[in-house]
């Protein structure tokens, strides 16, 4: 009778070690300064995009206050992105739900807040080392 040679499965604290073996770094210096330049940059477009939403009377401009709550909500979509790698779920769900509120009141950008959007949500993935938060922050 011939012996198989199969490797043992490995411990559970291989898999432990393992895990923090590709658990992400903290962000660097230069890092968040990048998510700075996003924010920012994001905040332009946005304030750009409403601006010329308004202009183009594109969406519903029944009121004189629907451009300042378009930019309130495109604001709260697009500021907190540049606290997205140090706090990731909740810059996620601040996003998400001035997107909610902002499309229910029909005061929303509908091209950068898409940008911000994604950002947000992918952060999660990207930045959450532990799984099971992430997967709970996602849902």
């Amino acid at each position: 009778m011939a012996v198989i040679d199969t490797p043992l499965p490995r411990a559970a604290s291989s898999f432990r070690s393992e895990a923090e073996d590709l658990a992400r770094e903290a962000p660097t210096p230069a890092e968040l300064r990048n998510d700075w330049f996003l924010g920012g940059g994001l905040v332009v477009a946005v304030v750009i995009s409403d601006v010329l939403s308004f202009i183009a009377g594109y969406g519903s401009f029944d009121e004189e206050q629907s451009l300042p709550l378009m930019l309130l909500f495109s604001l709260l979509m697009t500021l907190p992105l540049v606290m997205r790698r140090r706090f990731p779920i909740t810059v996620a769900l601040i996003v998400n739900a001035a997107y909610i509120v902002g499309a229910e009141l029909n005061a929303i950008e509908y091209y950068v807040s898409q940008i911000a959007l994604f950002c947000s949500i992918y952060t999660i993935g990207a930045w959450v080392n532990d799984r099971r938060r992430a997967m709970r922050g996602a849902h």
